[in-house]
């Protein structure tokens, strides 16, 4: 935005198209780059609205170091929106949170890259402010088209849940398999979701490269997979490994189910004597106020 020596005074009149272009592209959080010409200066009265456009990171226009000037205003138009301190001292009142944002920032400006891009992104995530989620979408898509993994997951998760732009599970379930197939875990468990439904043998199959990489979801979900369909044995090895991993829900169905009372719901089949699969009773141990499991089974001499 070209500003010439008293080009906003204009901007006094509640009808004025400038005035409406500026107030628009500040509340829509546009990149606005002011550029200052000889002798322009801020309004004292600025009008409420575009008061803001004050705060934005400007670049003083001068022919003589021409060249310079027109460099720091590429180098702004590919950083994308930039906060500046003030603001970002209103967003948040953790110092650790500002000190991170304002690093980001100036990674954005320096590197452009796709990392810098989704740091950014997490950053704003972490305002816990609505009014940034598209910024968070757009800094993610910008990532993701790069080819960053993590971006491209985060992206999905975007329109997964439809934040910062319209929900969308086949756009969602794109973007997770972009991002799956860098072998990303966190993205193979979120795909294999998308087809937890609709194919099986691909829904395992993503759960299990998942928990190779040590993915502690995956090895829970596997766990409860081969419960339902009475493979204990596999079942209780995938908890534990969830549960090694940290994995609460995993460690809870350790402790609570397989007891040594739970398992062992067959005799060893290599004994003459044929067995029968027992049947598992879940009752409430009034004495400890939780459930608990008994496996009954009957023999065939």
């Amino acid at each position: 935005m070209v500003l010439p020596e008293n080009g906003l005074d204009r901007c006094k009149n509640d009808s004025d198209w400038v005035r409406k272009e500026v107030a628009y592209a500040i509340n829509a959080k546009k990149n606005i780059i002011p550029i200052m010409m000889r002798n322009f200066e801020f309004p004292k009265d600025l009008p409420e609205d575009i008061d803001e456009l004050r705060n934005f990171n400007a670049i003083s226009a001068n022919m003589e170091y021409f060249e310079a000037s027109f460099s720091k205003l590429l180098s702004m138009l590919k950083s994308g929106q930039e906060l500046p301190l003030e603001k970002i001292n209103k967003l948040t009142n953790d110092e650790s949170l500002q000190k991170e944002i304002t690093e980001c920032l100036e990674d954005v400006r320096t590197n452009n890259s796709a990392e810098s891009k989704f740091k950014l992104a997490n950053c704003y995530k972490k305002l816990n402010n609505s009014s940034y989620n598209e910024e968070v979408a757009k800094l993610y898509m910008q990532s993701a088209e790069l080819g960053y993994a993590p971006a491209q997951n985060a992206l999905g998760d975007c329109y997964y849940y439809g934040v910062g732009v319209e929900k969308n599970i086949e756009k969602a379930a794109n973007w997770y398999k972009l991002s799956a197939e860098h072998d990303y875990a966190v993205a193979q468990y979120n795909l294999a979701y998308c087809y937890k439904y609709h194919n099986e043998e691909l829904y395992l199959e993503l759960f299990k490269r998942a928990a190779e990489q040590g993915n502690a979801d995956s090895l829970y979900e596997l766990g409860k997979y081969y419960e339902n369909n009475e493979k204990y044995s596999c079942a209780k090895e995938y908890y534990e490994r969830a549960s090694d991993l940290g994995h609460k829900k995993a460690l809870k169905k350790i402790n609570r189910k397989f007891s040594k009372l739970y398992w062992w719901a067959k005799i060893n089949k290599k004994s003459n004597r044929l067995c029968t699969y027992g049947k598992l009773y879940r009752v409430f141990n009034w004495r400890f106020g939780c459930s608990c499991y008994i496996v009954s089974y009957r023999r065939n001499w």
